[in-house]
């Protein structure tokens, strides 16, 4: 049995290394830095990596916004709902949770204490598990 994974890393070193043979006329097995060399080389890598990093965290900070009264909307039509919805309601919520004011992060649990208080649950136990992500995360 083989991994995937790791045979398709395998690959990208291997063709990773070619493109460097070409590019350098060299191979790793060069003699001619010293280890303050190839530690300055690891450290420029390591540079490189955490703008690329950098990068992908804002094209995701991005990647949808949703209007905060949306999301609002959305939570009120799911609390009390027996379905998948809630799942994904929760999530978005949570996916949100940095961008959402302290107004509708203390509505959520408000508007779920009450209405548990209200109708005695919060729905089926799935259902109950994810809004409590909500109350939790609000702690």
């Amino acid at each position: 049995m083989k991994d995937s994974i790791v045979e398709s890393v395998v690959n990208q070193f291997k063709q990773r290394s070619e493109v460097g043979i070409k590019k350098y006329n060299t191979t790793l097995d060069r003699t001619d830095l010293n280890r303050l060399d190839w530690i300055q080389h690891a450290q420029e890598e390591a540079m490189d990596l955490i703008l690329y990093l950098e990068r992908l965290k804002k094209e995701l900070d991005k990647k949808i916004e949703v209007r905060e009264e949306i999301i609002i909307y959305a939570f009120r039509y799911c609390l009390g709902r027996k379905t998948y919805a809630v799942k994904d309601c929760v999530d978005t919520i949570i996916n949100n949770w940095h961008n959402l004011s302290e107004r509708a992060k203390v509505l959520f649990v408000k508007e779920i204490s009450e209405h548990k208080k209200q109708w005695g649950d919060l729905g089926m136990d799935m259902d109950k598990e994810q809004w409590y992500r909500i109350v939790n995360k609000n702690d």
